[in-house]
């Protein structure tokens, strides 16, 4: 708590008497932080843990001349930055999915010794398969706390089995080590209630698969069955 409230004054210049540690918790590769920082971490050190803090803030947040690259955007500017929507503009992601697709086979086959010169590529998919897209608004909405106490719920009827793995906006196009982050400590046997897959507002409805009521991060796990291969 001492650490978050250290860098929260020098990063952001954020004073504040009400703090609280979330429950949210996730795991980074070693890899992000420079050899130089972690010279002396033991050998078998491979991920370290991301803690995430809550407090009141009542006066404006200023960066630090360390992060003069960054600023700060409402939601509505956030979203108007994204590259593509992935519901309206289905016909465009389909099309950059089919140029990567190609391109990777061009250079498996052209373009390295991948053991592809007697292969040959027979079907390519015109049909996307979403990872995430609408979703409704149940009697109760899952979230990535759920995910890692593992569901535990009175009306469970489902069970979903994986670890948390959300990935970043510009998927293919991501510049930095890995296009995605995974957390590794949440459960992977949770339990769906009833009540995120009944309507909150329209009587009679109930739903399941991709589109109960659940968050983004929450979903990450839910869309997956653990396989187990016997």
């Amino acid at each position: 708590m001492e650490a978050a409230k250290r860098e929260a004054l020098e990063e952001g210049g954020v004073r504040s008497d009400k703090w609280v540690e979330l429950k949210i918790l996730s795991y980074l590769p070693v890899t992000v932080i420079s050899e130089k920082h972690r010279q002396y971490w033991s050998r078998e050190t491979y991920v370290i843990p991301e803690y995430t803090f809550g407090f009141e803030c009542k006066e404006g947040i200023k960066l630090s001349r360390e992060h003069t690259e960054f600023v700060w955007h409402t939601y509505e500017d956030t979203y108007a930055k994204l590259n593509w929507d992935c519901i309206h503009d289905t016909d465009h992601c389909r099309d950059e999915l089919i140029k990567i697709c190609y391109g990777v086979w061009d250079h498996m086959k052209n373009k390295g010794n991948h053991g592809a010169e007697n292969r040959e590529l027979e079907l390519v998919g015109f049909l996307p398969g979403k990872r995430e897209s609408r979703r409704y608004i149940g009697e109760y909405t899952v979230t990535q706390n759920d995910v890692q106490s593992s569901g535990n719920f009175e009306d469970v009827v489902a069970y979903a089995g994986w670890t948390m793995d959300d990935h970043f906006p510009a998927g293919f196009n991501y510049k930095d080590w890995v296009s995605y982050y995974n957390i590794s400590s949440c459960s992977v046997s949770m339990g769906l209630p009833l009540r995120c897959m009944i309507s909150k507002n329209i009587e009679n409805l109930v739903f399941a698969g991709r589109n109960i009521s659940i968050t983004h991060a929450a979903l990450s796990s839910s869309r997956v069955w653990l396989l187990v291969p016997f």
